[in-house]
């Protein structure tokens, strides 16, 4: 490429940037980043969990909602000894935000194990 073409082809970008044509990449904040997204257990079903292979936890459906972090994995149980999974994949903070499709950091899981916004 000659030196021509490439001071066209810069002019042409600086141009056109000063127009607001080119839009650059900017990362937004992550709203939820610091409280998490929650999720709400809809499956009719009382379950258990471990967040980041912790304590085995109950999980009330309908009754409150767990949140997860950035960095957490959060395993579902259907059995009370948190050994039956009815879910093939833990839980991850990408996976969950990646489905608050509205921004509103709240997302439900419904039987068997899938994932909606609210």
């Amino acid at each position: 490429m000659s030196r021509r073409s490439i001071l066209i082809m810069a002019s042409a970008i600086l141009f056109n940037a000063s127009n607001g044509s080119i839009s650059t990449a900017q990362e937004t904040p992550d709203s939820c980043a610091q409280g998490g997204v929650y999720i709400a257990n809809l499956t009719d079903l009382d379950l258990w969990f471990k967040r980041d292979g912790g304590d085995c936890n109950y999980w009330r459906h309908n009754a409150f909602n767990i949140p997860i972090r950035p960095g957490e994995l959060i395993k579902i149980f259907s059995d009370l000894y948190c050994e039956m999974t009815p879910c093939d994949e833990p839980l991850t903070y990408r996976t969950c935000k990646s489905v608050d499709k509205n921004g509103d950091c709240i997302i439900k899981i419904s039987h068997p194990c899938k994932l909606l916004d609210v």
